[in-house]
Order: C-alpha cells, then sequence, then structure tokens
C-alpha cells in the first residue's frame, strides 16, 4: 500500500467515530427533547380533567415524531403527502341559509353498526374542516373513519363555497362568524334530538367552533369538542407565518385558494366591492393581503388587525361551559403555543389544551419507535379516545 493510499486509509477510519459521535447525539437529542409526552394545560381538579384523565392514556404517553420527519414543516407536509384518502360513502345533504345561500352537509348514518343499532339515539359527531377544507380532505376523512369505528354518526360541515358548493349570496365565511355552525348546529338537534352531539374542528374550523361555544355558553347543545391546530392569537401567529419560507409554503397557497373563490363568482361580490377594491382582492399574494381587502371589509371592519383582534380567543376561554380539548404543537407555524393564555386556560373548569414538542400543522405524524409511520397518526387517536372518554364519562 502506497503512503497516499495508507493516508486515505486512515482518514476513512477515522472518519467512523465522527459518525458515530453524531449519530448518538441525534438520537440522544430526539429521545431527551423531541420525543416527549404532551404537557397539559388545565384545571386539574376542573371537569375536563375528569374526562381526559381517566379517557385519554394516550396524553400520558410519549408522541414519537417521525426520527427522520420530525421538523415543523416536514410534519406538515408529509402528512398531507403520506397519508391515505380513502373514499367516504357521503350522502350529501344541501342546507339552506336563511340569507339565500347554501351548505353542503356531507353525512354517514352508519346504520349497520352493532355498537349504537337505534339511529334516534347514536351520538352524532360534527366536523369542521380547515381555511380550504372539505369532507374529502385526508385528515377530515381518516377522523370521519375513527368515529364510524366507534359506531357514530358522522356529519362534516364544507363552509360556504367548499366541498364543490356554489355561492349564492356574496357572503363567504371568517374566523368570527358563528351564524352558519349555529344554524348547522340547531338543524342536526332539530333532526335528532335524541342523538348525543360531539364537534371536532380544524385549522379555522377549531377557531370558528371554539367562538360559537363562547357566544352560547351554559345554553350549548353541544356536549363536548375538540379542537386541533386551532390559533388562538390571529394577531401574533400571522406574522409568523409571513416569513419567507412559510410564506412560500403555506401562505401563498391557501391565498391562492381564497382568490380563485372570488374569481369564480366576481358577479356576486361585484355587488360589494368597487373596481379597485376587487383588483386589490384578486392580486392578493397573502393572506393578511386577502383579510385587508376582502374579509374586513366584507365583515365590517376597518382593517385587518381590528378583525384579528376581534378574532382572538385568549379573553373568550372562561365563556366555554363544556369539555373542550385543543390539540397543539408547539411548533406550529399557524398556532404557536407560545400564544396561548396559559392562565386562562388553567382557571377553566371546562378547557384542556394539550401541548406536543412537535407536530406542525395538523401534522402530528408519528411512528413506531419514530421510524415506521402508523396508519392512523397521533391527532386521530387522540381524537379517538377523546370522544370514547366523554360519551363513556
Amino acid at each position: 500500500m502506497s503512503a497516499e493510499e495508507w493516508l486515505d486509509y486512515l482518514g476513512e477510519i477515522a472518519l467512523i467515530p465522527v459518525i458515530i459521535a453524531s449519530l448518538t447525539v441525534f438520537v440522544l437529542y430526539y429521545m431527551f427533547y423531541v420525543a416527549k409526552k404532551p404537557s397539559i394545560i388545565t384545571k386539574r381538579d376542573g371537569k375536563i380533567w375528569e374526562i381526559i384523565n381517566d379517557g385519554c392514556p394516550i396524553l400520558r404517553e410519549r408522541f414519537w415524531p417521525l426520527i427522520w420527519c420530525f421538523g415543523s414543516r416536514g410534519q406538515t407536509i408529509i402528512r398531507s403527502l403520506a397519508q391515505s384518502q380513502p373514499k367516504m360513502p357521503y350522502k350529501r345533504e344541501v342546507k339552506k341559509m336563511c340569507d339565500g345561500g347554501q351548505i353542503f352537509l356531507d353525512w354517514i348514518q352508519n346504520d349497520n353498526n352493532q355498537i349504537f343499532p337505534d339511529a334516534e339515539t347514536r351520538p352524532t359527531i360534527l366536523l369542521l374542516p380547515g381555511i380550504t377544507g372539505c369532507s374529502a380532505q385526508n385528515y377530515m376523512v381518516h377522523l370521519v373513519r375513527m368515529a364510524l369505528e366507534h359506531g357514530y354518526r358522522c356529519v362534516v360541515f364544507n363552509n360556504r363555497g367548499r366541498g364543490g358548493a356554489d355561492l349564492l349570496t356574496p357572503r363567504l365565511y371568517c374566523a368570527i362568524d358563528t351564524d352558519d355552525i349555529g344554524s348547522v348546529v340547531k338543524h342536526i338537534k332539530a333532526k335528532y334530538p335524541q342523538s348525543r352531539l360531539l364537534c371536532t374542528g380544524v385549522s379555522l374550523g377549531g377557531i370558528i367552533l371554539m367562538h360559537y361555544l363562547s357566544e352560547v355558553g351554559k345554553d350549548c347543545p353541544v356536549e363536548a369538542a375538540m379542537a386541533i391546530s386551532a390559533c388562538f392569537d390571529p394577531v401574533k401567529n400571522m406574522v409568523n407565518i409571513e416569513e419567507p419560507i412559510n410564506r412560500f409554503i403555506y401562505n401563498s397557497h391557501l391565498t391562492k385558494s381564497l382568490v380563485d373563490t372570488i374569481h369564480r363568482n366576481l358577479d356576486l361580490f361585484a355587488k360589494k366591492l368597487t373596481n379597485n377594491e376587487m383588483k386589490r382582492v384578486l392580486q392578493s399574494s397573502t393572506l393578511r393581503e386577502f383579510d385587508e381587502y376582502f374579509t374586513s371589509k366584507m365583515n365590517g371592519f376597518p382593517s385587518c388587525n381590528e378583525y384579528y383582534k376581534e378574532a382572538i380567543l385568549n379573553d373568550k376561554i372562561d365563556l366555554i361551559k363544556i369539555p373542550l380539548l385543543c390539540l397543539n404543537a408547539a411548533d406550529d407555524p399557524f398556532a404557536l403555543v407560545s400564544t396561548i393564555n396559559v392562565e386562562a386556560v388553567q382557571a377553566s373548569e371546562y378547557v384542556a389544551v394539550a401541548a406536543t414538542t412537535r407536530g406542525g400543522h395538523i401534522g402530528f405524524v408519528d411512528g413506531y419507535g419514530g421510524i415506521v409511520p402508523r396508519e392512523e397518526f397521533y391527532f386521530i387517536r387522540v381524537f379517538s379516545q377523546f370522544i370514547d372518554a366523554v360519551l363513556k364519562h
């Protein structure tokens, strides 16, 4: 062996302990700082604590995000790409609204299950998708599938203009508009008065749901609720999703979907907006711009900042009077746990926040030993245990 070959050989051998040391440090970091039990923020002697402490053992276990993809953006993206999307046999109901608009309700009655064979008393789960979502989103499909396995009836509330619904009036949806969900809840209770009703909202759906719960208070016809990746403070979180990478990955994509909805209904909104205002809406490239030129204008706010302030949930937590479990990830770019009013949650008898260290936005992609992805991701299993705990409590 020549001197040059000998030196190359020694260099290769020297790399081995460096690689081993690096892998060891990485695994130790994952074990002690990534794969951790969720932090539970709640009043320890409150009503919600009794439910989750007795019926949600998953919240006392470690959350094992994929060791090869535990970053916030990776968790968010891989969930949307890797989660399967089985087709659901929805039966669509067109719900006419009092202002002349319409929304689509997608039902699965689950009549053939043996757990709750009586349709009149079978529990009903109402699900609300995210800002541009509908009943066909894979996260929504898996929530429905899990509820069906428990024997429950499911209905997905597609916001105006979503799920293929045409807009019939110049009205869209927003974080603080609870008229539609209030109407839907009354409709379900009138249809099945003996059925116990639970609600779950994802992202914007969770925000709308929490505003509704705070408005109806003790008179709420919903028995319990869950919010997944819901933002408590849009003022602070909007700044975070305007960072360059977040803007590129999430912000622009969601804005384009909202702008496309306006584009398809120009004639309707032309009655509410001037040509110059409509031009600005159609040129929006961020959620802030869309909310500045459209959402705030259509809902009577002088600016998007005033709209965001009204949408803050932190000062409404004490108004919620039914058990509510919020599942959030500390690294969620849309709903940072650091923006939640911990003191308000800890003072509430009814509200609990389960905060994982990782998970991204509607991600929570975990695996066996953090390596092989599960079929039903963490947020699906938390949902499963929570609704079951509520109905058995």
